[in-house]
């Protein structure tokens, strides 16, 4: 998996995205009809909004990550696990902690991770 959130040319990779979640108001009415049945109305589903974590190695990255969230310019996430792509603005709260946790990486260092988690509306 390797995912990214880049606004323009300029591109964050973190360490992992993880607690994804993706939610959509469906807009369809259905009336009920006189003697049975329904009648339905079908609108377009709302775009998608929810929350995610960024994981990062380091506080640099995860704060620069957090400066990108704070701005007023859209954001575009990719995965390549998934061919879903959301360009995002994000809603309610930021948040940066670090983990209790140390996790040793695939060159043997050992490092404390950094989540920057926050929801979002897509645009």
């Amino acid at each position: 998996m390797s995912a990214s959130f880049s606004v323009g040319s300029r591109a964050i990779l973190p360490f992992a995205v993880t607690d994804q979640a993706f939610e959509r108001a469906v807009n369809t009415i259905f009336n009920p009809v006189v003697g049975g049945g329904v009648v339905a109305t079908a609108f377009p589903a709302s775009l998608r909004s929810g929350s995610m974590t960024a994981v990062f190695t380091d506080l640099a990255a995860a704060l620069d990550f957090d400066n990108m969230l704070a701005g007023t310019a859209p954001i575009t996430w990719s995965d390549t696990s998934t061919s879903l792509t959301i360009r995002f603005l994000a809603d309610q709260t930021i948040s940066l902690t670090q983990s209790d946790d140390e996790i040793t990486l695939s060159d043997g260092t050992d490092v404390y991770v950094w989540g920057v988690s926050f929801s979002y509306q897509e645009v």
